[in-house]
């Protein structure tokens, strides 16, 4: 069996004279010959072969394009198969996966532009996520000030700790997450220098704070214990 081989000088062409192969159910394969990276230095842009059995039909399409060079019959080697040529049927497969792959592609590059966009356009805030992925701020478009800031230092989307800031910038609330549960376990509450001034605590772990220190100076802190779990507090002695 003998193969005949001819080139086409413009994609256009090409496109054209696959399209054609394709609807007659003649096989094909296809060989690139422009070079990428300098395509102007390149006089034809692909080689096609089919065998000689269909060189009644190749003499009509090359009439028809005059961009065609045909080539001498390349003779059949020992090993080559049909399955050189291309499938049809595999190419509109191919060309399906490729239209389906591509819808896929669009949609989710459409609905990550949509939360960048509505993250971006929330009335008073915008968010920025630190460089180690580890820390979500949100920052006020206005003053440029941090209003809260979540840490998730683990990477797992559980958030250990939530920190609130004032308007001025100072943070005033550490919530911590120890156990990491999903429920805070100490709240702590700081004044404009900093200083810790309240705390208050789960230290059985069902969900409802028992304890709480109000520090009225640095060395003097009034404790209150939620002993029977009967909304009354007691003061510690």
């Amino acid at each position: 069996m003998e193969n005949l081989s001819f080139k086409i000088k413009t994609e256009v062409d090409l496109d054209r004279i696959i399209l054609a192969l394709e609807e007659l159910k003649i096989p094909y394969s296809t060989r690139k010959l422009t070079n990428s990276a300098f395509p102007a230095l390149d006089t034809d842009v692909a080689e096609i072969t089919v065998s000689t059995a269909y060189q009644n039909t190749l003499n009509l399409l090359i009439q028809n394009y005059s961009t065609i060079i045909t080539q001498e019959p390349l003779k059949y080697k020992e090993g080559d198969s049909a399955s050189s040529f291309s499938n049809p049927r595999k190419n509109s497969i191919s060309k399906v996966m490729l239209i389906l792959y591509a819808l896929v592609t669009t949609v989710l590059l459409m609905r990550h532009w949509y939360i960048d966009y509505k993250n971006n356009n929330a009335k008073h805030s915008s968010f920025e996520w630190n460089y180690e992925g580890t820390e979500l701020s949100t920052i006020h478009k206005t003053n440029k000030k941090t209003m809260s800031m979540i840490t998730d230092r683990n990477h797992d989307l559980n958030f250990e700790k939530t920190s609130m800031f004032s308007k001025n910038g100072d943070k005033v609330e550490d919530c911590f997450d120890f156990d990491e549960d999903g429920y805070f376990e100490s709240v702590y509450c700081y004044n404009t220098k900093n200083d810790l001034v309240f705390r208050q605590q789960d230290q059985n772990n069902d969900g409802i704070y028992d304890k709480y220190e109000l520090m009225l100076s640095p060395k003097d802190t009034l404790v209150f214990i939620h002993k029977n779990l009967n909304s009354y507090l007691e003061i510690q002695k």
